[in-house]
């Protein structure tokens, strides 16, 4: 993309220098606008700094009598007809006031127009169709506090003016405040400064455009002089004279340099003319010695060709006995010489090409013999190997079921080890139950002494009584024979306890006889539990090894399978092998038919280098070749 630089380098200075003073012009010009802009803007803002300030003043008039409202000093009705009365006062500027109306909208006053008091406002509009209370009264709701601008007529005047307002709302009476200020003095002043600023400007336009174009004058003028004695120069006119070289600026500078490259051209100029004209001289003797040169080629380059053309003439008819005697001149004895060697080559390469034709073919016979033997081994093998996939199969359905049987012979012992730990169980509480019994006979025998005890008490006490009775005579009598009834009582408590004493001491001795027998029993199951584990264990390892087995069979006949397949692709592979063999035994005979047909000259050689020497009849005969038909006869070797 193409730079603004380099786009401005296609016009002339001049072109550039006017463009720079019209950009300057341009540049004072939006200057001087943006300056109008931004003044007629900070006057904007003045006023509506001004007006919201005067709006906050009445706010507070308002909000100072509402508040004596509140405290009880004044009733509404006085409130606000005194809040009415000082804001009506309010003035400022030539013409400036503050009215009041209410969100209706209905005029409450009005301190230049009082016959508005009281009436709706809401069909009142300006003069482009405003309807500005109604507009008034939309702002104070939604904003609270905000600017309307519109078109109002000056006191004492009917012709409508530009006007910005400033409106408030005063929610506790739900009045709308407003003040405006006229914007034609704001007009006034921007025209005013509209001027001051463009003779400003106009006044620097002008100086610039007076110096542009002095400066444009003293710099153009010489440059399309000197520009006039560049073409002459540059059409070969060395004799045009250079304007300026008296200068003491950039342009006498840039004219001295002018005259410096004229002199300095015209001096190659002319070196080069007698240059070319010495080199014209050169080129008219070279031709004439070339020309003879051409001559003598073209006759030696004849003789070539034809000796060439010979010579693979007698190759095309398959004889590369021959090579070209005679010398060639110059550089086309190379040629000659490289053809003797090719020819040589050819010979040679020929020759052993015969004898590796003659050995493929003895070596392809062979070659198809052991192909066909491996093939019947291969065939034999893989019967082999059939034979021994269905054995290894056989084995591993064997291992599969004697893994099925350890499985379920597991479960079996599992099932035994978890019946012989529930008996353990069982015999650890029976011995639990029998130590409980045997605790509570204690305690029994305990409790039945003390009734032994109390029975042997009872009975003193009865006997005591007894004695006390018969000491009282006749009034004891039946005192007497109570206590002969308790002591009789507590005899047979005494014998009962004893009973119980013999009883409970035989049946601790059962207790503790049962409870050694129990836990011998438990003893013995631990040790039953032991082996079932230990069988259960050997069995665990015996149907991992199954398992194992099973699966290292599973591989074995997987590997057997594979063998097979394998041994079924080198069958296949041992049969395409005998094919290709008799297939290069074919193309061995037909390579020594092709090189037969060349008349060699290299017997001797060969015969040197031990390699065996056969006349072309041997040959064909070695190679089962019969001259009938497409072969030409060949001419032993000399």
């Amino acid at each position: 993309m193409p730079r603004c630089g380099d786009s401005m380098q296609r016009f002339p200075i001049a072109i550039r220098l006017y463009a720079l003073v019209a950009l300057a012009m341009i540049v004072s010009v939006v200057v001087v606008a943006s300056s109008l802009f931004l003044a007629n803007g900070n006057l904007m803002e003045e006023r509506r700094v001004k007006l919201a300030s005067i709006n906050e003043s009445a706010i507070s008039i308002l909000q100072h009598f509402h508040g004596l409202e509140q405290a009880g000093s004044l009733d509404r009705e006085t409130a606000q007809r005194r809040a009415l009365e000082t804001i009506r006062a309010i003035r400022f500027g030539a013409d400036g006031y503050v009215w009041i109306n209410d969100t209706t909208p209905v005029m409450i006053m009005h301190p230049i127009k009082p016959a508005l008091d009281g009436t709706d406002l809401s069909a009142i509009e300006d003069s482009n169709g405003k309807k500005l209370f109604v507009e008034f009264v939309r702002v104070a709701k939604q904003q609270g506090n905000g600017f309307v601008d519109y078109t109002w007529p000056k006191p004492g005047s009917e012709k409508p003016v530009d006007k910005l307002s400033n409106v408030a709302l005063f929610q506790p009476w739900g009045w709308v405040v407003g003040n405006g200020i006229y914007l034609d003095d704001i007009a006034a002043k921007s025209r005013a400064m509209l001027v001051r600023e463009s003779g400003i400007a106009a006044g620097g336009i002008l100086l610039m455009a007076l110096a542009a174009l002095a400066i444009i004058r003293g710099v153009a003028g010489p440059l399309a002089q000197l520009r006039t004695a560049m073409a002459r120069i540059a059409e070969e006119d060395f004799s045009a004279d250079v304007p300026g070289t008296g200068r003491g600026d950039e342009i006498g500078a840039m004219a001295v340099s002018l005259s410096q490259l004229r002199d300095s051209v015209g001096e190659r100029v002319d070196r080069r003319l007698r240059l070319v004209e010495e080199q014209r001289i050169l080129v008219d003797q070279e031709r004439e010695k070339s020309e003879v040169d051409r001559v003598r080629r073209a006759e030696s380059l004849d003789a070539v060709i034809e000796h060439l053309g010979a010579g693979l003439q007698r190759l095309a008819d398959c004889n590369i006995r021959m090579t070209i005697d005679m010398p060639f001149d110059g550089e086309f004895e190379r040629l000659r010489n490289d053809f003797n060697s090719s020819m040589a080559v050819f010979q040679e390469t020929l020759e052993q090409v015969l004898a590796l034709a003659l050995e493929i073919d003895d070596n392809s016979q062979s070659l198809s013999q052991d192909s066909l033997h491996l093939s019947d081994r291969v065939e034999k093998q893989a019967v082999t190997l059939e034979q021994t996939a269905s054995a290894i199969e056989e084995i591993a359905g064997t291992i599969v079921a004697s893994s099925a049987t350890t499985a379920a012979t597991r479960s079996g012992a599992q099932e035994i080890s978890r019946t012989v730990m529930e008996a353990t169980d069982i015999v650890h509480k029976a011995v639990a139950s029998i130590e409980r019994i045997e605790k509570a006979s204690v305690e029994i025998g305990k409790i039945n002494t003390v009734i032994d005890e109390i029975a042997f008490q009872t009975n003193l006490l009865a006997l005591n009584a007894g004695i006390e009775a018969a000491r009282a005579g006749e009034a004891g009598k039946g005192f007497a024979v109570v206590a002969q009834e308790v002591r009789e009582l507590a005899q047979r408590c005494s014998e009962a306890a004893s009973e119980i004493g013999g009883l409970i001491g035989s049946t601790r001795t059962s207790v503790v006889e049962g409870a050694d027998m129990v836990k011998a029993t438990g003893t013995a199951l631990g040790q039953v539990r032991e082996r079932v584990v230990a069988i259960t264990d050997d069995i665990n390892t015996l149907t991992a090894a199954s398992e194992e087995q099973s699966t290292a069979i599973r591989e074995v006949s997987a590997a057997v399978q594979a063998l097979d397949g394998l041994t079924q692709q080198n069958s296949a592979m041992a049969q395409e092998s005998t094919a290709a063999t008799q297939m290069l035994a074919r193309q061995a005979s037909e390579l020594g038919s092709l090189v037969g047909r060349f008349k060699l000259n290299r017997r001797k050689e060969n015969r040197a280098a031990g390699a065996p020497v056969w006349t072309e009849a041997e040959r064909m005969m070695r190679l089962g070749y019969r001259n009938e038909g497409s072969a030409a006869p060949l001419k032993a070797s000399a």
